[in-house]
């Protein structure tokens, strides 16, 4: 049995924490004055702790989208994985 792990942004673990390992992280949608970010690609923590003083709003996320958590599991099945434990 080959193991992989596919979790979201929220956990928020480094590249060199998941180097070597079967871990794929897939972004949580940040939602910040009806703008939709990609946690951990379209906004970093300083651009998201700014936008947030300036909101009206207080920001929300919303759950990975499901193409994401799909696209992870095909890579991974084609890498010869074949039982994915998802941590969300």
């Amino acid at each position: 049995m080959k193991i992989a792990i596919v979790t979201d942004s929220t956990a928020y673990l480094t590249p060199d924490q998941i180097k070597d390992l079967p871990i794929r992280i897939v972004t949580t949608p940040v939602i910040l004055d009806d703008v939709t970010y990609n946690e951990g690609e379209d906004i970093t923590p300083e651009e998201f702790y700014k936008k947030m003083a300036a909101s009206k709003d207080f920001p929300h996320t919303s759950q990975p989208r499901l193409g994401d958590v799909l696209t992870a599991h095909k890579e991974l099945l084609a890498e010869g994985y074949d039982t994915v434990i998802n941590i969300y």
